[in-house]
C-alpha cells in the first residue's frame, strides 16, 4: 500500500498529467475529500514545525507565531487549500475548462501530498548541509509550478500550457495577496490581543 502510495507520487512528478489523471479516476465521496484535506493540512502544518527545528530561520513575528501554534498553521493552510481550490475551479471553468469542485480539490490535496512527501524527503539534506536551503526552497517552488500547471491543465482539459501558466501566475499573484492581508489583519489581532 505505501510502496503504491510512494509510485504513485514519483509517477506524479515525473508526469503529472499521467499522475493527474489516476488520481481523477478515484473519484472519493465528497466527505472523504473533507477528510483528507484537513488530514494532509494538519500533517503539513507539523512537517512545517518540524522543519523550523532541523533548520532555524528567522521568520517575522506573525509567521513566528503561526509556527508556534500549529493549528493556527493547519487553520491558515486550510483556508488557503479552499480559497485556491475555488479559485482555480471558477477560473477554470470561466475559461472553458471542464474540471469539477471534487476533481479541484482530489487534485489540490494529492498535489499537498505530494509536496509534504518532498518536503520530509529533504529533511536529511538540510541536516548535513543546511547551506543548500535556499537551494531546495527554489527546487521546490519549480516542482511545484510544475505539478500545479499539468493538474489544472489536465483538470480542465487545456491543451496549451503557456496558457495555464500566465493564468497560474495571475492566479498566485492573487493568492499572494490574499495571505499577506490575511496575515496582517492576524498581526492586529496578534498585537491587540
Amino acid at each position: 500500500m505505501l510502496f503504491d502510495l510512494m509510485t504513485l507520487v514519483r509517477d506524479s512528478v515525473v508526469n503529472p498529467r499521467e499522475g493527474a489523471s489516476t488520481i481523477l479516476s478515484f473519484a472519493p465521496r465528497r466527505r472523504a475529500l473533507g477528510e483528507m484535506a484537513v488530514l494532509v493540512t494538519v500533517l503539513g502544518a507539523i512537517a512545517a514545525v518540524l522543519t523550523t527545528f532541523i533548520l532555524p530561520v528567522q521568520t517575522d513575528r506573525i509567521i513566528a507565531v503561526l509556527l508556534a501554534q500549529p493549528v493556527w498553521l493547519a487553520v491558515l493552510q486550510l483556508l488557503v487549500l479552499v480559497a485556491s481550490v475555488a479559485a482555480i475551479y471558477y477560473f477554470g471553468r470561466i475559461m472553458g475548462g471542464h474540471g469539477s469542485l471534487d476533481e479541484t480539490l482530489l487534485l489540490f490535496v494529492w498535489m499537498q501530498f505530494i509536496m509534504l512527501v518532498v518536503q520530509v524527503a529533504q529533511w536529511p539534506i538540510l541536516l548535513i548541509a543546511p547551506g543548500l536551503s535556499g537551494l531546495v526552497t527554489l527546487a521546490n517552488l519549480i516542482l511545484f509550478m510544475w505539478i500545479f500547471i499539468n493538474f489544472v491543465a489536465t483538470l480542465h482539459g487545456f491543451a496549451s500550457l503557456r496558457l495555464v501558466f500566465a493564468g497560474v501566475v495571475a492566479f498566485t499573484v492573487a493568492i499572494g495577496f490574499a495571505i499577506v492581508f490575511f496575515l496582517g489583519f492576524v498581526g492586529l489581532i496578534i498585537e491587540g490581543g
